[in-house]
């Protein structure tokens, strides 16, 4: 008999969800495990597998899924010839897409630094804002400063006075990065 994985996390992704787990305790009656599978459904739909094929690695992405719909996911430990035996994830998930581009952002200068910020946007799917300055006509842009959700204000220092900066700014999220 193969034990079953132990300690399922997912994270949500842009139409997808990342599986990973723990491997089954071993004991001196346990068959060796020769292969995972992990597999989502939203509801009481299909099953969605994962596309790894036979693997020992204790980690999968299930992918051309719903953006918004909670789904509920399984792993299985496979044994040769031993009945599959699934493990629930503890909690529901929802793919989760990049979020919506944030209003212009407003700059204000200041001695040799700007100061940059945005109206927090109302979607609960933006975990932070990043802004980027350029000196050259947005040839080149500054490395990208992070703001939390909650203040969404920067400031970008070390810039040279009398020089007119252009500045953009984007929404992030763990799916991803927004357009500017």
């Amino acid at each position: 008999v193969v034990g079953p994985v132990r300690g399922i996390k997912v994270v949500a992704q842009d139409g997808a969800i990342a599986l990973s787990w723990a491997a089954p305790v071993t004991t001196s009656t346990s068959a060796p495990v020769i292969d995972y599978r992990a597999r989502c459904r939203s509801g009481t739909g299909q099953w969605i597998e994962a596309k790894e094929g036979e693997s020992l690695q204790t980690k999968a992405v299930i992918d051309g899924l719903t953006n918004g719909a909670p789904y509920q996911c399984e792993v299985a430990a496979i044994g040769s010839g031993a009945a599959v035996k699934w493990t629930a994830a503890p909690s529901a998930v929802s793919p989760l897409g990049r979020p919506e581009a944030p209003a212009k952002p407003s700059v204000e200068a200041l001695d040799r630094a700007v100061q940059i910020s945005v109206q927090a946007g109302t979607g609960s799917d933006i975990s932070s804002y990043r802004y980027e300055c350029s000196g050259d006509g947005g040839a080149t842009w500054s490395s990208p400063l992070e703001a939390s959700v909650d203040s969404s204000t920067a400031q970008l220092d070390r810039l040279t006075n009398g020089v007119t900066y252009v500045c953009r700014a984007y929404a992030a999220n763990p799916a991803g990065v927004s357009e500017a």
